[in-house]
């Protein structure tokens, strides 16, 4: 936390109080400001600055990072929403219930974090509806993790409330809101006449040379400008070799010096308030005390004199966060360890917090002190906090003499940072692990670990048949859930990286040979990855027997993404419509960003392009949130397609360019095999079929980069189209073959059938082709509206040219009608200019009133006509009920109506299937 003097701190400052200030008087939208700088450049200057703007106008709320070691998980955030709990009630039963979960009021099931989150926005969003907030979390780089996730969360929902959250961190840190910020500063130094205004405003008093050293030794820090001239000593003068230290090593030098002038009793009271979890000044007190009482506030009061702490009713903090570090460094080992304990004793040395404190004072091993982390960290992922848990197993391994019990809570601690994205943490732990398995049990297991971690993610064919040996060993020593684990991993990687050889058949057989595997929904998962076109029926059986309540919503995403894999897209959208309903409700975030970009692939796949676009957006942004960048891309993918489809070839190009640039990096086989189909649908849309050729044919080339043979069977009729414009048909009749002759029998899946019976229709000898597009358009391949209607299109076109004229216009008119309904603007002119060469006036289409809406409009719009209240809609979306009604409020200017009864009737007209994709599916 930086140290305001006066105003002259903020000389140098008048852009950003400029626009602080504007963000402070508008009450009715709110925004995030990420304030960035060194220490002590003048961040909680500006924060005061903000305090006292806001005035009467706003309520502000606040919290302080001081070591995200030592605090408690939520610990931030309780700080932060304790003044609003009283309005709890206002929210949800769920919502309030995470809460309580998460700090520690009750007990419960641990909470999903970003249910945590969304509770977290409910209660700002209701505290703002009684009086717009202004909410203060300075010195974010020292707030526990799970507090800056939530605040991360916050500041991408808040622009249709009146809050304002400004946060302040370092500038060498990780942005902690991850790009959501509305607006960044980057501090920077004072200028030389700001410093001279500083300086003489706080030291009129010193010396020409002595201003002139401080100016020099300062370099256009504030706090340094205010706290040298305090400074006596090393503090401004260079090294024996002339050389100045770093200006934070001259800082903290300089307040060394004053904490050593200090009465001894203050100078201990200072190194407990350094060495504590909390600001709390009775806790401190207890601990400085004897025998049980308390020592005297006056203890405290020459620190409070000297400016190093400031006392704000019970808390007691450091005025900055580097004057903490200057009394932590005074410190003696024996002191601090003396500190810790008698903390745990003032704090209760059996309760959490004095378990921690005892942990951080031990020196050696305690076997009883690691068994009490172990309870700690239970009791931490009872509550929702995961990073608690991940650093408590790591300091009970450290302490335990037991190697069984050091494998154990590192195994845990490990998974643990892992499903928390802590990747470098896991690895950590994972490198110890390596050096303490010494059976091949735990070597099965270390590999395991090592695919949570995707550490070996380009291992490619190598990587998938060492994890098939692995799985034959781990059934050897009769672990089935290690075998079935690895044997997932291997079956995993052969549908995103390596998707097609031997590896892929031996997986099947391993599948197959478990007992009753062909009733076990987790095989079916298995079998999709590993086969998807040869082992379709096993799967669609499995999942067509299936009955989902019977299964948690984490195993029905995962089997609408088996389903999806075999290319049974009907099924798969109920799937996901199953589970996004719950996963919504559940607040699994991570999960529900994967069964959403999935779902709007599904939507895609079957031409229900008007609800899989506001799929894409929220799914893609929700990933991003979330942190998986493989979803994130997919995502892009699939807005790329539908924008390459509906004509928009610069968005199209946009998207599949945001795709690869994170694919390449992480050879992401599947996202550039869907980017490449985007990208060749747009060049098709262009008539570019040449172009669309070549992007296709990626896919069914074993060397490249894209090669995924289950996606290049799904777009074999766009190869296929593509082909018959540009002369590839010899080329792509090979293709084809060998794609049929991968296949074991002919595939009942739809999405097989209609490409293949498709793609031999357009690939007839061209005596054929117009009797083979006859029959294949009279053949039943399920809905596939582009697919027929670019068959009549095609179908059409050369019978115009043949002057079969009445049947033409029929074809033609039909494919028209088909594409105006899809949206798919390209080719509906391309079937308009075939009407009218064949005598048919067509006008182009006019657009509709709901293709003024945004994706997210559309989205809401689609809720309200399902009859859900604005709260209901805000839980689904991840949104503020404030940010709904703002849509509204743009929506029904819009569409020309009123009223949310005038929308349910308007929604009545839409030609196709256009359910939220919330829980419903409509058809």
């Amino acid at each position: 936390m930086d140290v305001p003097a006066d105003d002259h701190v903020l000389v140098d400052r008048l852009a950003e109080q400029a626009l602080i200030a504007e963000r402070l008087d508008d009450l009715q939208s709110g925004a995030a400001i990420l304030i960035r700088g060194a220490a002590g450049v003048g961040k909680s200057a500006l924060v005061e600055f903000a305090a006292r703007r806001a005035g009467s106008s706003r309520r502000v709320l606040r919290t302080v990072g001081t070591s995200p070691e030592m605090g408690m998980a939520m610990a931030g955030l309780h700080q932060l929403l304790q003044p609003l709990l009283p309005l709890a009630p206002q929210i949800s039963d769920a919502r309030q219930a995470a809460l309580r979960v998460a700090f520690g009021i009750t007990t419960g099931p641990p909470p999903q974090p970003f249910g945590v989150a969304m509770a977290a926005l409910d209660l700002l969003v209701d505290g703002a509806a009684e009086q717009p907030l202004l909410v203060i979390a300075e010195d974010a780089h020292l707030l526990d993790s799970a507090t800056v996730e939530v605040l991360g969360f916050l500041a991408r929902r808040l622009q249709h409330d009146p809050i304002l959250l400004l946060v302040t961190a370092r500038d060498e840190d990780a942005d902690p809101l991850r790009g959501a910020a509305t607006n960044l500063m980057d501090l920077h130094p004072l200028s030389a006449n700001g410093s001279r205004q500083l300086l003489d405003s706080v030291a009129p008093e010193i010396t020409t040379s002595a201003r002139a050293g401080i100016l020099r030794a300062a370099e256009g820090n504030p706090l340094a400008l205010i706290e040298l001239p305090k400074a006596q000593g090393p503090a401004l003068r260079p090294t024996a070799d002339s050389q100045w230290p770093p200006l934070t090593q001259r800082l903290v030098a300089a307040f060394a010096a004053r904490v050593e002038q200090l009465p001894p009793v203050t100078r201990t009271a200072l190194t407990l308030l350094a060495l504590h979890d909390a600001d709390s000044l009775p806790e401190l007190l207890h601990a400085l005390g004897s025998e049980g009482a308390a020592a005297p506030v006056a203890v405290v009061e020459p620190a409070i004199d000297a400016a190093l702490v400031e006392l704000s009713g019970n808390q007691l903090r450091f005025r900055h966060g580097l004057m903490r570090s200057a009394v932590y460094g005074l410190a003696s080992p024996s002191s601090r360890v003396a500190g810790y304990l008698a903390l745990a004793r003032a704090v209760g040395p059996s309760t959490d917090r004095g378990i921690l404190h005892r942990a951080r004072a031990a020196e050696g091993y305690d076997d009883a002190l690691a068994r009490d982390l172990d309870a700690v960290a239970e009791r931490a992922l009872s509550r929702g906090a995961v990073s608690t848990a991940v650093t408590t197993l790591g300091r009970a391994a450290d302490l335990t003499t037991s190697t069984e019990l050091k494998r154990r809570y590192l195994f845990r601690a490990a998974g643990l940072a892992y499903e928390l994205g802590q990747g470098d943490v896991g690895d950590a732990y994972r490198a110890v692990l390596a050096l303490l398995v010494d059976d091949e049990h735990s070597r099965l297991l270390l590999e395991e670990l090592g695919e949570a971690a995707d550490a070996a993610a380009g291992g490619g064919t190598a990587r998938i048949q060492l994890l098939i040996g692995l799985t034959e060993r781990a059934r050897r020593l009769g672990d089935e859930r290690l075998a079935r684990s690895l044997l997932r991993s291997a079956a995993l990687r052969c549908w995103h990286r390596q998707p097609d050889g031997d590896p892929s058949r031996r997986i099947v057989q391993l599948v197959t040979d478990a007992p009753e595997a062909l009733a076990d929904p987790q095989c079916a998962v298995m079998l999709a990855y590993a086969d998807p076109v040869g082992s379709a029926a096993a799967v669609a059986g499995i999942l067509q027997r299936l009955v989902t309540t019977d299964v948690d919503s984490v195993t029905t995403q995962t089997l609408g993404h088996a389903a999806s894999c075999i290319g049974n897209f009907e099924l798969a959208d109920l799937l996901f419509a199953d589970a996004i309903a719950r996963l919504r409700a559940e607040g699994r975030l991570q999960v529900l960003a994967r069964a959403i970009v999935l779902q709007a692939w599904a939507r895609l796949r079957r031409g229900q392009w008007s609800t899989a676009v506001p799929l894409a957006e929220e799914g893609t942004r929700l990933a991003e949130e979330s942190g998986q960048s493989e979803w994130q891309a997919s995502g892009f993918a699939a807005q790329a397609m539908v924008a390459a489809l509906r004509g928009d070839m610069a968005q199209a190009a946009s998207a599949a360019d945001r795709a690869e640039r994170i694919a390449f990096p992480g050879q992401m086989t599947i996202v550039l095999a869907i980017s490449l189909l985007a990208r060749a649908t747009a060049a098709a849309g262009e008539g570019d079929f040449s172009r669309a050729w070549d992007c296709l044919s990626h896919l069914h080339n074993d060397a490249d980069p894209a090669y995924h043979p289950p996606q290049a069977l799904w777009s074999l009729s766009h190869l296929a189209y593509a082909a018959t414009q540009c002369d590839r048909v010899a080329r792509t009749r090979e293709l084809v073959g060998r794609m049929r002759s991968r296949m074991q029998a002919e595939s009942a899946v739809p999405v097989v059938r209609m490409n293949l019976i498709y793609a031999d229709a357009l690939l007839a000898p061209d005596e054929f082709v117009e009797d083979c597009v006859r029959a294949a358009l009279d053949t039943d391949v399920g809905s596939w509206p582009f697919e027929r209607s670019r068959m009549q299109l095609l179908l059409g076109s050369r019978l115009r040219r043949r002057k079969q004229i009445k049947e033409a216009r029929e074809l033609l008119r039909a494919a028209q009608a088909g594409f105006s309904s899809l949206g798919a603007s390209p080719w509906a002119d391309r079937a308009r200019k075939e009407l009218r060469a064949a005598g048919v006036a067509s006008h182009g289409q006019t657009p509709t009133p709901w293709s003024s809406l945004s994706a997210q409009e559309l989205q809401v719009a689609r809720m309200v006509a399902e009859g859900l209240s604005n709260r209901e809609i805000a839980e689904r979306l991840y949104l503020s009920h404030r940010t709904v009604a703002s849509h509204l409020y743009r929506i029904f200017p819009k569409l020309g109506i009123t009223s949310r009864a005038q929308l349910t009737v308007m929604s009545l007209d839409l030609p196709v299937n256009w359910s939220s994709g919330g829980g419903t599916s409509v058809r």
